[in-house]
């Protein structure tokens, strides 16, 4: 799955006029996380859609994998610039965006009173994150644009080999798509259910090596693991917790028989959850695990996601 377009045609014209009001607001805001944490929580701009202003959300991670969150860019979103990062164990890291020489390079520097920092630059339509220091760390980010009709969402994990404890890193998803698809009642016919499609798979070891899956195998249909299985071939997907029907609790995840290249062999990994079924994982064979797991050149191991 490609990157979400920024529109690049209408760039240098929003981020010309920006420039002023970019200056403005950041001598306004003051460095206040309470601030910063309301302003990421806000929708996103529709007037913004069309533009490469507005929210951007995907994950930040140090080389060390020291430090792995959810990031939330706000570039003018609501009329500031800032962003903020969110870990798995509630930790709120925030930042303020300061205004670099030419903005009409598209290029924003973010930085905090700790000294963490990074930029985001508009490249061909799309935004990248680099110059990544997060506790004195360098590290690596990935986002995608949210718009008033498409959400990103973002899911935090980490893996590790079951016999070498250097081994390991983070695992994380990130899905810009959701989709409605049917599934089996217990009581015959179907039910809807809103699920969120897997768009990237960003996995970096704790070397700093960083790898992303976004070529995934269709789970063919009515073969997934436990209770919860769609009536078509899917691509992969989790629902989040919700109640379908008004009263079955589910949140289930479907990463089943996949693979992606590392140095030239392929890693293979599932993860496959269902609380419908009983709070149970499950291998690719539909056979009973106790985590996410993968191998890869004879190591073998788990995957661990925040569910």
């Amino acid at each position: 799955m490609k990157k979400i377009t920024l529109f690049a045609l209408s760039a240098l014209t929003i981020i010309s006029c920006s420039k002023d009001k970019l200056e403005n607001e950041t001598a306004q805001q003051n460095f206040n996380l309470t601030t910063i944490i309301e302003s990421n929580q806000k929708p996103a701009n529709s007037i913004l859609d069309n533009t490469v202003e507005g929210l951007y959300r995907g994950v930040i991670t140090t080389n060390d994998v020291s430090f792995n969150a959810k990031l939330t860019i706000n570039l003018g979103n609501d009329g500031f610039y800032n962003a903020l990062a969110t870990t798995n164990e509630g930790l709120e890291v925030g930042f303020m965006a300061m205004s670099k020489s030419d903005l009409k390079s598209s290029t924003f520097q973010f930085k905090n009173d700790s000294g963490s920092s990074f930029d985001v630059e508009i490249v061909d339509g799309e935004a990248k994150v680099f110059n990544v220091l997060i506790n004195s760390q360098f590290g690596k980010a990935q986002v995608y644009k949210e718009t008033s009709s498409r959400g990103v969402d973002v899911v935090l994990g980490t893996f590790l080999d079951d016999a070498d404890a250097t081994f390991g890193g983070t695992w994380n998803l990130i899905s810009t798509n959701t989709q409605v698809i049917l599934v089996p009642s217990l009581f015959g016919g179907t039910l809807p259910v809103t699920v969120n499609i897997i768009s990237d798979v960003v996995i970096t070891k704790n070397d700093g090596s960083t790898y992303n899956d976004i070529v995934f195998e269709d789970i063919p249909a009515g073969t997934g693991c436990g209770a919860f299985s769609p009536l078509t071939d899917q691509a992969p997907f989790y629902t989040g917790i919700q109640n379908i029907g008004g009263f079955i609790a589910i949140n289930e995840f479907a990463l089943r028989n996949q693979s992606v290249n590392f140095l030239g062999d392929n890693c293979n990994y599932n993860f496959i959850f269902s609380k419908f079924a009983g709070n149970l994982y499950y291998n690719g064979d539909c056979t009973d695990a106790i985590n996410g797991t993968w191998n890869w050149r004879g190591r073998t191991g788990s995957i661990f996601l925040n569910i």
